[in-house]
């Protein structure tokens, strides 16, 4: 992931993106980024963490078509080392939830 610290701020981003075919649009972390994602967020502990990724963490609308597959995996790590906020894309619409974390 990318990380960049301003202030009391830590923001890391990383990429979703996953080829797929039409009508396809879904993504994936993998496990390597999600560990990263981990260990940015440990270290950065004390800071406002934003984490920027581009498909929502949380189920939607058309899942089968357009989910991110490992967002378990995502949530179990905001659960553990958590987050004060997640910022994505994908649904063009407003969506606002609570995590565990």
């Amino acid at each position: 992931p990318y990380v960049r610290v301003r202030g009391r701020a830590a923001i890391i981003g990383c990429s979703t993106a996953l080829p797929s075919p039409p009508p396809l649009a879904d993504g994936w972390l993998g496990a390597r980024q999600i560990d990263a994602i981990a260990r940015a967020l440990s270290a950065h502990k004390g800071r406002f963490r934003v984490l920027l990724i581009h498909h929502p963490p949380l189920p939607q609308s058309l899942d089968l078509l357009r989910a991110l597959r490992d967002r378990r995996a995502l949530r179990n790590v905001l659960r553990e080392v958590g987050c004060e906020l997640v910022l994505h894309g994908h649904e063009h619409r407003d969506l606002r939830s609570t995590l565990p974390g």
